[in-house]
């Protein structure tokens, strides 16, 4: 992760956030597949029975579940998202709890879209 010193310029130069376009790079791919996972929904059983995956398992996972390719870089963007408590896992609970509310947008969106 970055080093202290890093995040304490980062705070005084306005927060800029390094891994900002990486993390709406991922976002944006994630919200994709909750799209597509309306039409065809996939098996998300590996990963709900996964518990806590670290970043390399978790690209894994999203490969094969959702077929979604994401880089390393997106995501350890998405780290910061997903890693509540910081032990450097993502809690497979609090992803597909995220990814759900995305397929629930996606369907408003949808319905919004047929009136």
């Amino acid at each position: 992760g970055p080093s202290a010193a890093a995040a304490a310029a980062a705070r005084m130069t306005g927060g800029h956030d390094p891994h900002r376009a990486q993390r709406e790079r991922a976002l944006e791919k994630l919200q994709a597949a909750a799209g597509l996972h309306l039409d065809r929904p996939a098996d998300l059983r590996p990963v709900r029975e996964e518990g806590a995956m670290a970043p390399e398992a978790f690209r894994i996972k999203l490969k094969r579940t959702l077929g979604l390719q994401l880089s390393p870089a997106e995501v350890g963007a998405l780290m910061e998202v997903f890693d509540l408590d910081g032990d450097g896992t993502i809690d497979s609970a609090e992803f597909l709890s995220l990814f759900f509310r995305m397929v629930d947008q996606a369907r408003r969106e949808r319905a919004g879209r047929q009136r």
